[in-house]
């Protein structure tokens, strides 16, 4: 399908696709890719059933991985690197594979190919569990949540989906059919061949989504990867620590 997007900088440039994860959308990329559109031609995608994309009732890794695909083809001349932070770092490990012609080279944020436990599903219960039709504020969503969720930096990333339109309040992602995908998205499907480009890992000190050995369980199938750590940094190491990640892409993508 096609994909929402917002693109910044000169189409003369490098191109780079960045991939929000699991509840995201492109606008939590906005202020890193401010930070890298001089160097780089940058889109900021919307994943299926995300943001302002088309919704859909398969929400899997190999029609995320084509629908990435089919992105490169008709904006980015039919080549270009990834950068993917949770499920959107599988996303584009499951793209690089299937289309390893496409992708130039990933990174993949605080994700790898391997089965994830799974937080998700205590969230999507409490969002499904708001009656939007009786709903008098966004205050009021965020008061039905707390007792589920107390941490109120996630309470607000997950409340940036809620929208208010001509007929009253409303989810923009597609929250039934991703509730029904979380044990799909936490995991990463049987994919054959290989991807030669360059991979980086690149995960938070303080989280445990990547295994210590993971580049030594993935070079059948990415050989050229590695991986770094940013400290003091969680699952959501590109909020946490902006500035190391910015400056850990503009290396990986200069080299």
């Amino acid at each position: 399908m096609d994909l929402n997007f917002r693109q910044l900088g000169d189409p003369a440039q490098p191109h780079v696709i960045i991939i929000h994860g699991l509840f995201g959308s492109a606008s939590n990329w906005q202020s890193i890719a401010r930070k890298l559109q001089d160097a780089f031609c940058l889109w900021l995608v919307d994943l299926r059933n995300h943001g302002d994309s088309p919704h859909s009732e398969t929400m899997d890794y190999p029609a995320m991985a084509d629908d990435l695909a089919r992105f490169v083809d008709r904006h980015c001349a039919g080549s270009a690197c990834l950068i993917g932070h949770s499920m959107g770092g599988k996303a584009a490990l499951a793209a690089a594979l299937r289309h390893p012609g496409a992708i130039r080279a990933v990174m993949a944020m605080d994700s790898a190919p391997l089965r994830n436990r799974s937080g998700f599903a205590a969230y999507t219960r409490a969002m499904l569990d708001i009656d939007l039709t009786n709903l008098e504020s966004r205050g009021d969503a965020d008061s039905a949540l707390a007792p589920v969720i107390p941490e109120k930096g996630i309470r607000d990333f997950l409340l940036q989906n809620l929208r208010r339109g001509d007929e009253g309040w409303y989810w923009r992602l597609n929250l039934p059919v991703v509730a029904e995908a979380l044990e799909t998205v936490s995991g990463f499907p049987e994919l054959s061949g290989s991807f030669e480009g360059p991979v980086m890992f690149l995960r938070g000190g303080d989280s445990d989504y990547v295994p210590d050995d993971i580049v030594k369980r993935c070079v059948q199938q990415f050989p050229n990867s590695t991986m770094s750590t940013i400290a003091n940094a969680g699952h959501w190491l590109h909020a946490q620590q902006p500035q190391r990640v910015t400056e850990a892409i503009v290396s990986f993508l200069s080299a």
